[in-house]
């Protein structure tokens, strides 16, 4: 939240990889279904209306947690799906957000970032299928 204000933004919507949260990784992977019944739904009501409304900034920053399951890259399927719309829609508008990368290359999570961190746009590890639009061709 304190990102959000510092950089003028009115309204905040923090979505989880995972619908069911705990501040225990740990407890969160001994759970049999961790995604749960509607995180999916949720997540992709969210993403279709980034990629049609270009006042909608998107930040990733699941951090190295999100690895579990092979989540993260379940995400980025979703994501790669509604960029070309995004891209239609907002040509000169950014494309996801992240406040930097873990060692693995996940975006990390905004409570292990200092405070001064600026946000840039997010590519995926190993993949390079989401990026900036610019570099769209």
């Amino acid at each position: 939240m304190g990102f959000a204000r510092l950089w003028g933004y009115s309204e905040l919507v923090v979505l989880n990889l995972f619908g069911r949260v705990s501040p225990s990784f740990a407890v969160l992977k001994r759970v049999h279904d961790p995604i749960g019944s509607e995180n999916d739904i949720t997540l992709q009501h969210w993403f279709n209306a980034w990629s049609e409304d270009p006042g909608i900034d998107l930040w990733c920053g699941w951090g190295v947690n999100g690895e579990h399951g092979q989540r993260n890259l379940a995400v980025q399927s979703r994501l790669s799906a509604v960029l070309p719309q995004r891209c239609r829609t907002a040509p000169h508008s950014p494309g996801p957000f992240t406040l930097g990368l873990t060692r693995s290359g996940q975006p990390r999570h905004p409570l292990y970032v200092h405070s001064k961190s600026c946000r840039r746009p997010f590519q995926w590890a190993r993949t390079g299928s989401i990026r900036h639009p610019e570099e769209m061709s």
